[in-house]
């Protein structure tokens, strides 16, 4: 049996895109129960035990190893990397370390694998935005070529990784990300009030859930909900929040309010905050419309998630979100705001279009599930290490 060790740092945030994939793929290992891998997960935070029920097995034995407080958090992520994970793979004789998001060890001969989603930091000059982060994404760069094998989560980010890190082709496994399991379930009618009675939503709505960052283009989005706000009945519901003290690259968040002032929409635009994934599936389904104006994306989740609810969804029409969606949405030029208040008009006003956009995204969905990316992840782990044997 082989021991894996799982950089699960993202554990403790269990809403951003690193904790659900790092969440999505150990649920998926703990029910597929391989007998030729156990897995050590290591964090450095205490992780809410809801979030350590969806992944207890026999086979993953989870360390929590803080590094020290002294640190502070920027410092103490990179000791935690640098430091901890080498000395706990050590400790329980890893053969192989995988850290689920951009982050590789150097003092150790253990073989690597990382998981880089995009390179949105490397790729926008918002994301340069300090000295240190300057020198954390040049540090990142660098040590990638000591991994065995880079996972990304679409053809697009493969394409990027190979353009900005300058690495071959053949060192980039593209696994897609998969559809929630909470978005399979089928819900009553009192389900539904009840989730939009908690969040205090009238029907009908628009629904945006996701970042507030420079490329996700919410200031773009709430302009063109703003030309429709006399031809349209529905108000827009804005699901999501702020990870990051920078606000250079959160200036659609700061300035939301101004700009919802300014517009005159105020009482047409209500923002709810972080959302548990287990009130997503009645949000997105209930919604007669979905906005994912992000002009660069290296997989996009919440795309998924309304393309399974049956929910229309209008996208900006570049990077993976057009991969994803693969003509099923409406692809649309998000960045134009013109054409972005026509289109949603257009989807809103025609229910034959909804209805097409509806079919061919439910059927696009169905290509990605976790326990396919949770067995290609396996069948990798088996490859890399019985790659000399």
């Amino acid at each position: 049996m082989s021991t894996i060790l799982i950089n699960g740092y993202f554990l403790s945030r269990p809403y951003t895109g690193f904790g659900d994939y790092t969440i999505n793929l150990l649920k998926e290992f703990s029910q597929i129960k391989d007998k030729n891998f156990e897995f050590v997960i290591a964090c450095p935070y205490k992780i809410d035990k809801k979030i350590i029920e969806k992944f207890e097995s026999d086979m993953i034995h989870l360390i929590i190893q803080p590094y020290p407080k002294f640190l502070g958090k920027f410092l103490g992520k990179f000791y935690f990397e640098q430091i901890i994970i080498p000395k706990i793979a050590r400790k329980n004789r890893c053969q192989l370390i995988h850290s689920f998001y951009p982050s590789i060890s150097i003092f150790t001969n253990i073989k690597q694998i990382e998981s880089i989603h995009d390179v949105i930091p490397w790729s926008l000059v918002e994301y340069q935005y300090s000295l240190p982060a300057k020198i954390l994404r040049f540090f990142i760069k660098i040590t990638s070529r000591k991994a065995q094998k880079i996972v990304t989560v679409s053809d697009w980010s493969k394409s990027e990784i190979k353009k900005h890190f300058n690495l071959p082709s053949e060192k980039i496994k593209v696994i897609y990300n998969g559809l929630n399991n909470e978005f399979k379930k089928e819900n009553s009618v009192n389900q539904k009030n009840k989730i939009l009675k908690k969040y205090q939503i009238e029907k009908p709505y628009i629904f945006y859930i996701g970042g507030f960052d420079a490329r996700k283009k919410v200031g773009n989005m709430i302009v063109a909900f703003a030309k429709n706000k006399d031809k349209i009945k529905h108000n827009l519901i804005l699901a999501g929040g702020v990870f990051s003290p920078q606000r250079k690259i959160y200036t659609d968040y700061y300035l939301l309010d101004q700009q919802l002032e300014t517009l005159g929409i105020k009482n047409r635009v209500k923002r709810i905050g972080i959302v548990p994934y287990e009130d997503l599936p009645i949000l997105h389904s209930e919604a007669e419309l979905f906005l994912s104006p992000s002009i660069e994306e290296g997989f996009n989740i919440p795309l998924l998630d309304a393309m399974a609810s049956r929910t229309p969804v209008i996208i900006h029409a570049g990077s993976a979100s057009k991969e994803i969606s693969d003509n099923s949405a409406l692809e649309i030029d998000c960045e134009n705001v013109e054409v972005f208040a026509d289109s949603i008009k257009q989807v809103l006003d025609d229910k034959k279009l909804q209805k097409k956009i509806v079919e061919k995204q439910y059927q696009r969905q169905k290509l990605f599930r976790w326990y396919k990316s949770a067995e290609q992840m396996l069948d990798l782990y088996d490859k890399i290490l019985h790659k000399d044997s």
